[in-house]
């Protein structure tokens, strides 16, 4: 921890490549709290030289370590021969979000076996959002991310896909969530909810509105209960529209997100729906009514 940069590593780093497990361990430790230039240097040395397990560990340490200066040395490992190490070395530069890197990582997920492959997409993703923080390459990373969402077959990965577009997408994304949530069987119903009321502006509003009645059942009903802890007013009409919903999961979710809403252009539905709505329906929604009044009066709008 107190070693300064440039100072010399060496009897540490020649350990890594020593025959004794345990001390080569406490090498990788070692230099990981090191954490200097050389130091991380060292680490992808001996990666290049260790058998497949241990040269990953040190690969950890190097992607924990974000050295910037060590990015390409890294990235020469990105051509290993083992799969696993390739991916390891995605790791180590993907925080980075350098677009140079794309095609090497691509080439990694190409060459991805049974066991690698989800960590491969992992590290693709951890590029994807690195490249939207550092900004100038939006429309590279929602590539990425479209790719993985459509390739992969794990849920869990595609789910992260899937937010990672409606995180830091527009309009353009919403047909790629659409599909990929259509085509999931509900695995993705939840994610494809999130995704798509995670859009900014209200154009991304609008353009989750359209794509609404392509949804499925759940999705819908999840976007609805979202959009009433958003105090959504762009989707409101939609909302009302949806207390005339043939499915019970809808009207309960539309009554529910309208009464979170709370606004003004709501309160004639609301007021139906008292009138006319099934015995549950008729009490939850007079209770609405009652708290708007409450809420309004603390704002000091009595006549609403």
């Amino acid at each position: 921890i107190v070693v300064p940069n440039g100072f010399d590593i060496a009897p540490v780093a020649a350990i890594l490549t020593g025959a004794d497990t345990k001390m080569r361990e406490k090498a990788r430790e070692c230099l990981g709290l090191i954490a200097t230039d050389n130091a991380c240097d060292a680490l992808i040395d001996a990666a290049s030289k260790a058998e497949a397990p241990f040269a990953i560990a040190l690969l950890d340490v190097v992607a924990m370590l974000r050295n910037p200066r060590s990015l390409d040395r890294a990235a020469a490992l990105l051509a290993h021969s083992d799969a696993g190490v390739r991916v390891a070395a995605a790791r180590a530069v993907a925080w980075a979000g350098d677009p140079k890197y794309v095609a090497a990582l691509k080439d990694v997920l190409a060459e991805a076996t049974p066991e690698t492959q989800a960590a491969a997409y992992d590290a693709a993703l951890r590029l994807a959002d690195a490249m939207v923080r550092n900004g100038g390459n939006w429309d590279e990373a929602m590539s990425i991310y479209k790719e993985v969402l459509t390739a992969a077959q794990q849920p869990t990965v595609r789910a992260a896909a899937m937010m990672g577009l409606g995180r830091s997408g527009d309009g353009t994304v919403v047909d790629a969530i659409v599909a990929a949530g259509g085509s999931a069987n509900g695995a993705l119903d939840d994610q494809a909810a999130m995704a798509l009321t995670s859009l900014q502006g209200r154009e991304g509003v609008l353009c989750a509105v359209a794509a609404y009645p392509k949804l499925s059942e759940a999705s819908r009903a999840a976007m609805l209960s979202i959009w009433g802890q958003q105090k959504q007013l762009d989707a409101l009409d939609l909302v009302k529209g949806e207390l005339a919903s043939a499915a019970p999961a809808l009207r309960s979710a539309a009554l529910h997100a309208l009464a979170s809403i709370g606004s003004m252009k709501g309160f004639a539905a609301l007021v139906d729906v008292a009138k006319s709505g099934n015995e549950e329906e008729r009490a939850f929604a007079l209770n609405a009514v009652k708290q708007m009044a409450g809420n309004l009066g603390n704002t000091g709008d009595k006549q609403a």
